[in-house]
């Protein structure tokens, strides 16, 4: 059975590509068969399942066995790392910068994005035009800052680099211009 299209394309087909998908894995019960036969009473296993909500998907959501979608490449790249904090126990790390820290959200506003999927200023800046209407009023607003800040910051970085560059210039000119003249002096001191 295939999966409700949740996505702008399905995240278990094998083309599949990411539109910030928020997995929350989970272990069910299934009856072992051949254990139960043996024991004469029912044995259970447990198997591990994924529930895939779309960020900012108005709570709708795609199930299925972990095993299966480790099957489909892009997808699982995706949810890999919350796969692994839920194994560990803990809770899956963000992909970005938390939206508490953007300062043009007000906190009412984080707390409805928090519960539309969203967790980072990334995922915000992720959202498709066909998702801003689960977002409110302001949401292409707020999609649009985020994306500039997060232009800026990256545009920022590369400032730094730069900064950075020049001045480990200035100090290897500065380096070449001392041991020029020590060399001078000994020249002349000969």
């Amino acid at each position: 059975m295939q999966p409700p299209d949740l996505f702008i394309s399905n995240p278990f087909d094998p083309n599949y590509r990411a539109i910030s998908a928020v997995p929350e894995f989970y272990e069910e019960p299934v009856e072992d068969r051949e254990a139960s036969a043996a024991a004469g009473r029912a044995i259970y296993k447990m198997r591990e399942r994924v529930k895939i909500a779309k960020v900012g998907g108005n709570g709708q959501t795609c199930d299925e066995l972990v095993e299966h979608a480790k099957t489909y490449s892009a997808l699982w790249r995706d949810i890999e790392p919350a796969y692994n904090a839920w194994k560990s126990g803990q809770e899956a790390p963000p992909n970005g910068t938390p939206l508490e820290l953007f300062a043009v959200l007000p906190p009412s506003v984080v707390k409805l994005f928090r519960f539309s999927g969203l967790r980072t200023i990334e995922d915000l800046a992720a959202i498709h035009d066909n998702q801003l209407p689960e977002l409110g009023l302001h949401g292409s607003m707020y999609r649009d800052q985020a994306r500039k800040w997060l232009e800026n910051a990256r545009t920022g970085a590369a400032d730094a680099a730069l900064a950075e560059r020049d001045r480990q210039i200035a100090d290897l000119q500065s380096k070449v211009a001392e041991l020029l003249a020590a060399k001078e002096g000994k020249h002349k001191a000969a």
